[in-house]
């Protein structure tokens, strides 16, 4: 078990690994907690739009998958988000960035090349961490002024990539990964 309150880890986690889907969302949110923050017997709780939470705790959790790999983030910080996406979706992604996104975003995604799924992850992460969700994508405005706040990762497993996304973090959050499924590196988010 990690010490949470370690030099190493105290400015939060991220862990991410091999999906096992005989593991409800709410069985993985309490098993990281556990091994991450030493809480046994956590009741998950939801707000109002739905975002698990824990009472007396003094850490936030974000918890997201897609396809082969699930994420968990833990963090001393109020709240935080985080998301994953599959990168080789297919989807109409000019339209659903004229409904998801705003006018800043496109122009940011289209002048820095920045792929449609990682903005996506990044705004979802963003919306996790503000409590509102996904739902809420245009009332939560954009997200540029925040870019700096956000850690983002290129993931492969096997043959598959990912975005992995966090909402806020800084240098000093630790990704734990099991290196047995899949590689990762950090992206570079310019404004």
């Amino acid at each position: 078990m990690l010490d949470f309150s370690s030099e190493s880890v105290k400015k939060g986690i991220i862990y991410c690994s091999a999906i096992d889907d005989s593991i409800s969302s709410d069985d993985y949110i309490k098993l990281c907690l556990k091994c991450f923050a030493g809480i046994d017997n956590a009741v998950i709780r939801r707000d109002g739009n739905g975002k698990p939470y824990v009472d007396d705790i003094p850490y936030s959790f974000s918890l997201s998958h897609s396809a082969s790999l699930i994420s968990f983030c833990l963090s001393p910080l109020p709240s935080v988000g985080i998301d994953i996406q599959r990168t080789d979706r297919k989807c109409s992604e000019n339209k659903i960035a004229m409904k998801a996104f705003e006018n800043d975003e496109i122009e940011w995604m289209n002048d820095n090349n920045i792929p449609f799924f990682l903005l996506w992850s990044m705004k979802e992460a963003y919306a996790k961490a503000d409590g509102r969700g996904i739902f809420a994508f245009h009332r939560l405005g954009s997200i540029i002024p925040e870019l700096g706040k956000f850690k983002a990762w290129n993931i492969r497993s096997g043959d598959i990539g990912y975005y992995l996304s966090v909402y806020p973090a800084d240098d000093g959050i630790k990704l734990i990964k099991d290196d047995r499924y899949f590689s990762s590196s950090p992206i570079l988010i310019a404004r």
